[in-house]
């Protein structure tokens, strides 16, 4: 007798708590090999005598890659083994980010920095693909937000790391690339042994899937086509990228905005940070409220508005302690802290049987965001002279984003 559906495996309490701790990992190297070049903007701006228009590219050339990929990785995780993916990905990443180490000059640099954004745009959409694997439904939701609490620690990782190393101890800028690609390279290393020792590389269907469903072989016409048609996934993404300019505008030029208000390259490094620093406890705390409550956008819709006080505080009070304090405010309520959210929501609003490709759309739209903020922030520098007409939009862009969430996005 055939079965209906597929039974999901048993959960296996040790392994879940194990996985949890390596994708953690994954997170916290993946962040700090992204952001190692943010608090080296103003040594870059002076090595290769750039204008602001050319740090954005720089920046950005990391983002474009990691944005063209999305869809495609997520189509490839779910044609092949997700755990392969990942794992080749997350060495390579390391491998590429060590190279950019060992560069002279610019061009080789920024290809190495496009090589390494494109390894990691399968990371995300394979780690979140593959924690219903691991984890029972009833603390999906909580995991994924213990796993993005990883995100503020790779950030201030990197952006410390990078900061303290070149402008306190006075190594060379090519230094926190190397430590940066060789800690990837041992955690891809561990994640290995990790997966060939508790079971197959291969992937395995975590939830009950209808026998038509899981026999059915969508095409991409048919598949993308229904992902476009899928209004709350979509509203999503367009949300996903509105808030993810706001972020990485912040990531990428604020150690730069700093040191025009007065802060050291250094100090401005480690400040740019500490809004992560804050993440890291608000997302947690994030996690264990929707556990208990359950309403997921009411409490985003709640965090959003204080986001753009924050970026307001940031143009209209340009002062240290202000700064500071609106650093430390966004941090608790930021994108940051809110980010799990999102991808609970689109990963409830995905079809099972094309999850990564559909997690995959939605991360692209994401990195959209990423890739346009820094070049097209550097544009506006070199127009007007100053950050602040390219925080001016952010903010626009910011509350465009609570509108689209507001009445694009339903709850489940």
């Amino acid at each position: 007798m055939t079965e209906k559906y597929r039974k999901a495996p048993s959960v296996d309490k040790k392994k879940y708590i194990t996985a949890i701790v390596l994708f953690i990992c994954v997170s916290i190297v993946t962040y700090g090999n992204r952001m190692v070049l943010s608090p080296l903007m103003t040594l870059f701006e002076d090595l290769w005598d750039m204008t602001g228009t050319e740090l954005g590219v720089l920046n950005s050339a990391f983002y474009l890659s990691y944005f063209l990929c999305q869809i495609p990785a997520g189509m490839i995780g779910d044609k092949w083994s997700r755990k392969k993916l990942l794992c080749t990905c997350l060495i390579l990443q390391g491998v590429f980010g060590f190279g950019c180490g060992l560069t002279t000059g610019f061009y080789g640099f920024m290809v190495l920095r496009i090589l390494t954004g494109m390894m990691q745009s399968v990371l995300f959409t394979s780690i979140f693909s593959i924690v219903p694997e691991y984890l029972p439904e009833k603390i999906r939701t909580l995991g994924i937000a213990i796993i993005h609490a990883a995100m503020p620690f790779g950030i201030v990782y990197g952006m410390v790391m990078s900061s303290q190393v070149v402008f306190s101890y006075h190594a060379s800028w090519n230094v926190p690339f190397m430590i940066a690609g060789v800690l990837t390279v041992l955690v891809g290393a561990v994640l290995i042994l990790f997966f060939s020792r508790t079971g197959t590389f291969e992937n395995k269907v975590t939830e009950p899937v209808p026998q038509e469903t899981a026999k059915e072989k969508k095409g991409f016409v048919a598949t993308f086509r229904e992902i476009l048609t899928n209004r709350n996934l979509v509203a999503l993404s367009v949300t996903g990228l509105l808030e993810s300019y706001g972020v990485y505008v912040m990531f990428t030029w604020l150690p730069y905005y700093l040191t025009t208000k007065g802060f050291g390259e250094a100090a401005a490094g480690t400040i740019s940070s500490f809004s992560s620093v804050l993440t890291i406890p608000a997302t947690v705390l994030v996690g264990v409220i929707v556990y208990r409550l359950g309403k997921i956008k009411n409490l985003i819709m709640c965090f959003m508005p204080i986001s753009v006080i924050c970026y307001l505080m940031v143009v209209f009070l340009p002062i240290k302690w202000v700064l500071i304090a609106a650093l430390a405010i966004y941090g608790f309520f930021g994108r940051m802290t809110t980010a799990p959210l999102h991808v609970s929501l689109a990963a409830a609003s995905s079809d099972k049987s094309h999850y990564s490709t559909s997690m995959g759309f939605y991360n692209a739209f994401c990195s959209a965001g990423m890739f346009l903020s820094p070049i097209l922030t550097g544009y506006i520098l070199d127009i007007t002279g100053t950050l602040t007409a390219g925080l001016y939009l952010t903010i626009v862009i910011q509350i465009l984003a609570i509108i689209v969430m507001a009445f694009g996005v339903k709850e489940f």
